[in-house]
């Protein structure tokens, strides 16, 4: 009731690194994203957030991603 989401889903590997750096997630795990793109290319992910706006600020409360590795 007090946020909104968004879903993303067939996300690949490039974008799900973008996403998992803008939202400020561990470096080991981006570099571990990084270092295996190559490997992962072939595959998609879902990502998605909460956010709330307010005073005209977006405030990103969680965010969450799924794939198989």
């Amino acid at each position: 009731r007090e946020s909104d989401g968004v879903y993303f889903t067939r996300v690949g590997v490039d974008a799900l690194l973008s996403f998992l750096r803008r939202l400020g997630y561990p470096p080991a795990l981006t570099g571990l994203l990084e270092s295996e793109r190559g490997r992962l290319d072939h595959l998609l992910f879902d990502v998605a957030f909460d956010y709330r706006a307010e005073g005209g600020r977006l405030e990103i409360l969680k965010s969450s991603f799924y794939g198989y590795f």
